[in-house]
């Protein structure tokens, strides 16, 4: 038995002799969402400033013409290697039937904006996170512009779980992005002790690193709006509601533009239809606000990049 599909086709189960060309066909499963499927779709390739080169995915809309500049959403999840030559590999395959799960932000690409998923690369130990994570997202949004779709003036970042996460670190450290969302994320590592993500050794054993991969600690520096949302019964390790809570509370306090949904009921991601539809709908309306409708940058704002 065997599993057949391609970025039209949904995966479907197939029943196959040894040495026949074709299976019985054991399953039918169809596209549920023709909308994003119908998407254009295509991956490249850009290098950092420090010659790393890494992989990308984008998704523009069906109708999208070269060269028109779009609103584009950088869907972040930093990956960890070990080498260089590691993160240079390919993870994604061209031919996967696109992700349709709850928080597919592809749902973005019908309301106009195009969606990018870059490898946020570590290339070595947290000790260079924070560093790693601007250049890698300054190269992408460099390679996105020069390839005529994104428009640099209307940029934002989200991301759920370590990359909600990263979304506040990215918005900490850069001013790349208008804005962004992030879901069910830990903000504080302290409240993380005994290791968290690929990192092997405890907040003793690198105190100076938790500290510093803590965007609660450098609330002060997020000058672009922030959404968080969490889900109160989220029973992920290091990802408690209190993370959000406190992030906010922080955020709020400064003067910053933010705000917080939370969602009784469910887990480490919305599942319930009315909680879904809620989360999308706050997203699109952040977006819309913040990046697609965003004013340009006054001359008292600094140039993007990394700080």
């Amino acid at each position: 038995m065997t599993s057949r599909q391609s970025n039209r086709e949904a995966p479907n189960y197939y029943l196959r002799t040894a040495g026949a060309k074709l299976g019985a066909k054991l399953s039918d499963y169809t596209d549920p969402a023709p909308a994003l499927t119908a998407s254009q779709r295509f991956q490249f390739k850009f290098m950092r400033a420090d010659s790393v080169w890494l992989n990308a995915e984008a998704v523009l809309p069906a109708d999208w013409k070269p060269g028109t500049r779009l609103p584009t959403i950088f869907w972040v999840y930093p990956n960890d290697y070990r080498s260089a030559a590691a993160a240079s590999q390919n993870r994604r395959s061209p031919n996967r039937f696109p992700s349709q799960s709850a928080l597919n932000p592809e749902v973005l690409v019908t309301q106009g904006y195009a969606v990018v998923y870059p490898d946020i690369a570590v290339v070595g130990t947290n000790d260079r996170y924070v560093k790693e994570i601007g250049s890698s997202a300054a190269a992408a949004i460099d390679e996105c512009v020069r390839r005529g779709f994104c428009d640099r003036e209307r940029v934002g970042v989200g991301g759920h779980s370590y990359g909600a996460f990263s979304t506040a670190n990215l918005l900490a450290h850069t001013d790349l992005f208008r804005a962004g969302t992030a879901s069910d994320g830990a903000y504080n590592r302290t409240l993380t002790p005994f290791t968290f993500q690929a990192e092997e050794r405890t907040l003793w054993e690198a105190r100076d690193t938790y500290l510093e991969m803590s965007p609660f600690l450098y609330a002060q520096q997020i000058h672009a709006p922030l959404m968080l949302l969490h889900n109160l019964d989220d029973t992920n390790v290091g990802t408690n509601p209190i993370q959000s809570q406190r992030m906010f509370e922080a955020l709020n306090g400064l003067g910053k533009t933010t705000a917080l949904i939370e969602y009784p009921y469910e887990d480490h991601g919305p599942t319930g239809r009315e909680s879904v539809l809620d989360y999308w709908t706050r997203e699109i309306e952040w977006f819309d606000r913040y990046v697609k409708n965003a004013p340009a940058r006054s001359a008292a704002e600094s140039v993007p990049g990394s700080r």
